[in-house]
């Protein structure tokens, strides 16, 4: 299918610290590629700098073709990337709905004085956003019997799902997951693993992940891309990764 993300000597530091040294990667189009490493290793430093919010002194990224050098944060929402956190980044205080509806500020076309009287462009508008989440994200992810309720109080690993549903509501081409499975339970991960699959076999979204836990990524991963102190070390299929010795050395070993 050809890479949907493609990643040339990206340079990113901070005064004297190199997070992100030379790295190059890509990510196949409708796969899941995952990103590991020791913490501190650039991982979260990376997506910083693919989604915008950091800017590498040099190198280049193109997402379908396109080179994202300089385009800002909210042009690469446009352009269908969407990003989770790996610290939970709801809002408490709103419903499961309301957090979900979001995630689609950015495609939202009302102006700013019909959004803040509610007229009726905006009236329209975003009932047609609520039709679209209950009838694709909330039974896709099984959210529908929580949609009123207010995330406060919510699981730990629900919350996560509701993150989830949130960067879905985009309809991402890319979509970045900054450990999804972080604090989970087991079952729990397993309902993730099994969710992020899904979307990627229902919707053929390019997935990049990082996370810690190797079962999880080992299992669900098509291609791993392992860096330490900024660099890429390793990069290939799961199973040629594992038994890397670079990898064992720098990583897995110490576990």
């Amino acid at each position: 299918m050809g890479a949907a993300l493609e990643i040339e000597e990206v340079n990113l530091a901070f005064g004297g610290v190199h997070a992100v040294r030379d790295v190059s990667l890509s990510a196949e189009a409708g796969r899941i590629t995952a990103i590991i490493g020791p913490n501190g290793a650039g991982k979260t430093s990376l997506f910083n700098v693919i989604s915008g919010f950091h800017r590498a002194q040099s190198g280049d990224i193109r997402f379908g073709g396109v080179s994202l050098v300089g385009q800002p944060a909210h042009r690469r929402s446009e352009l269908g990337i969407a990003r989770t956190f790996q610290n939970i980044a709801l809002f408490s205080g709103l419903t499961v709905l309301e957090n979900i509806k979001l995630g689609a500020h950015a495609q939202l076309r009302s102006g700013l004085f019909r959004s803040a009287f509610y007229l009726g462009p905006a009236r329209r508008e975003e009932a047609a956003l609520t039709r679209r989440i209950e009838e694709e994200i909330l039974d896709f992810l099984d959210l529908g019997d929580i949609r009123d309720r207010h995330i406060a109080g919510l699981p730990y690993g629900l919350q996560k799902r509701i993150e989830l549903a949130r960067a879905l509501v985009m309809h991402p081409q890319l979509l970045l997951l900054d450990e999804p499975v972080a604090g989970m339970t087991t079952p729990e991960k397993a309902d993730m693993a099994g969710y992020i699959r899904k979307v990627v076999e229902a919707y053929g979204t390019t997935v990049l992940l990082i996370d810690h836990d190797m079962a999880m990524v080992m299992d669900l991963s098509d291609h791993v891309v392992v860096v330490n102190f900024g660099a890429v070390i390793a990069a290939g299929r799961p199973e040629d990764v594992r038994g890397d010795p670079a990898v064992i050395e720098a990583y897995l070993g110490a576990e």
